[in-house]
Formats: structure tokens, sequence, C-alpha cells
């Protein structure tokens, strides 16, 4: 997740998610990334709200919507 002069990027790995300039969809992705760390899902790497990753139990979380789909 980052901010910057070219607008807001969610992504993993290589892969961009989202990219937008559009602020109400920007408030929503931070809600997104804010309630995975509210449940521990994943954690924030460098402690600066950019670089995160997927926790034990986030793996676990994703695997039980794995096997109920």
């Amino acid at each position: 997740m980052n901010s910057g002069m070219h607008g807001f990027h969610l992504g993993t790995g290589d892969r961009r998610i989202i990219e937008t300039d559009d602020a109400r969809r920007i408030a929503e992705c931070r809600a997104w990334v804010e309630e995975l760390l509210h449940e521990k899902l994943i954690v924030d790497r460098w402690h600066k709200g950019q670089v995160f990753a997927v926790t034990a139990k986030g793996y676990t979380v994703a695997d039980d919507i794995r096997r109920a789909m």
C-alpha cells in the first residue's frame, strides 16, 4: 500500500490490485488493511504502513475460506 504523486497503489508481489486517485476508493482500501491488521491476519513489516506480510492466522483463514468455496 503506497500513496504518492501518482496516486494510491495496493498490490501483492509484482501485481497491482488497485491503482487510483479516488478519495473514496482510497478510504475503502485503507479500511480493508486496518481490518486485516486488527484481526491479526497481516502484520506491518516496516511499521510504515507500506509493506505487510500474511500471518499464520491469515494463512489459516485463507485456507478455511478456500475449503468453504
